[in-house]
């Protein structure tokens, strides 16, 4: 029963140390330095600005992703078909590229 009493008492002492804590008046520090001198700090020089080149992409990429030849307006749009059920765009590409072909057809 000892302990229980003691966890009681406890208890109490919280809940009524905690509120007499917050009816407390807070203890204010006032510094003794006259505020000019908080306020005034010594002069310095800004920093020296200086203008830098942008940095290039240095991504690489295989020479021969390189188009052959310049960009041109479109004269014609060519549509077809595999008229195949199982065909697929891979499956194409692995065909033409077994011919010699470049890629799938689609960049001529």
């Amino acid at each position: 029963m000892f302990v229980g009493r003691s966890v009681w008492w406890g208890l109490i002492f919280v809940v009524l140390g905690g509120s007499l804590g917050c009816a407390a008046k807070p203890r204010v520090v006032i510094a003794d330095l006259p505020l000019e001198s908080i306020l005034e700090a010594p002069a310095r020089a800004a920093p020296k600005l200086i203008a830098k080149r942008p940095v290039r992409d240095k991504a690489t990429f295989p020479q021969s992703w390189t188009p052959e030849a310049l960009p041109r307006p479109w004269r014609w749009i060519v549509i077809h078909h595999s008229a195949s059920e199982s065909g697929s765009a891979a499956t194409f590409d692995q065909w033409h590229r077994a011919r010699g072909w470049d890629e799938l057809g689609y960049h001529f």
